[in-house]
């Protein structure tokens, strides 16, 4: 779900717009600043993404609001590197 949103985000198709990293090519083709373009490009995906995963959370607190607090299951990340 996250992936298509964000194509759906970041790709837009009305009036033959281009997609956000080819249109940071084209003004860093024009004046050569790497560091602009390309980073205001990155933000606005990390943007995206973080409002994604943002309503992701209210729309899972909200499905499992009918639980009791002790069974409900809190999404967590704790990857196991040592074993």
């Amino acid at each position: 779900f996250h992936a298509t949103a964000l194509v759906y985000f970041t790709l837009p198709v009305i009036n033959e717009q281009k997609d956000i990293m080819n249109k940071a090519g084209e003004l860093f083709e024009r004046d050569y600043n790497a560091f602009l373009h390309y980073s205001v490009a990155a933000l606005f995906f990390l943007v995206i993404s973080v409002v994604i995963f943002f309503i992701s959370g209210l729309i899972y607190r909200r499905l499992t609001a009918h639980l009791h607090t002790g069974e409900r299951k809190k999404i967590s990340f704790k990857p196991n590197y040592m074993r």
